[in-house]
């Protein structure tokens, strides 16, 4: 098996990584009754993230597989005392989606490192996002992989509801590479 990231940018790569997204969305609404990317991200919003952030698509043997956001802008919902050192320089990762055919199978953990290789590679030092609160095989796969629950909050999502995220920090060591 072949795993690469690309940076992408162009409207045909960004429809189809939104398309990660929404079946992604779909997939958790049908397993666990989770709405919270129902309807999907806007496509246009993943445009200005594109513009503003990093949107990557993740390849598995050449074909895409899943996505994800990050930047060094804090999330404007996270409120930042939540952090151990809120002036650390912090990596935000937003977005990211695993094809639900391509779940299980250790490419959302390789994501995961590429997020922290990318990091240390910016000369951040710790990684921050948030997860939905109710999707316990979620929080307990970034709690597998090192990535601690600084708190819980509310926060109303694109649809207007609110909904409950864990809130997630993790200090890099310096041995992460490439």
């Amino acid at each position: 098996m072949t795993l690469s990231i690309a940076r992408i940018s162009a409207p045909d790569d960004l429809r189809a990584a939104q398309d990660i997204i929404r079946r992604c969305g779909e997939a958790m609404r049908d397993r666990f009754g989770l709405e919270h990317w129902i309807p999907p991200y806007p496509l246009e919003r993943l445009q200005q993230d594109a513009l503003h952030k990093a949107v990557y698509a993740v390849h598995e043997d050449g074909a895409l597989a899943g996505t994800f956001t990050i930047g060094t802008r804090g999330i404007d919902y996270l409120p930042g005392d939540f952090w151990a050192d809120p002036a650390a320089p912090a990596l935000y990762l937003s977005k990211l989606a695993i094809h639900p055919d391509r779940q299980g199978g250790g490419l959302g953990t390789w994501c995961m490192a590429q997020v922290e290789a990318l990091a240390a590679a910016l000369g951040c030092t710790v990684i921050r996002f948030d997860a939905i609160a109710a999707h316990s095989l979620l929080l307990r796969f970034y709690e597998r992989l090192g990535y601690p629950v600084r708190g819980l909050t509310a926060v109303i999502d694109l649809q207007g509801r609110e909904q409950n995220v864990a809130i997630f920090e993790k200090t890099l060591q310096n041995n992460v590479e490439f």
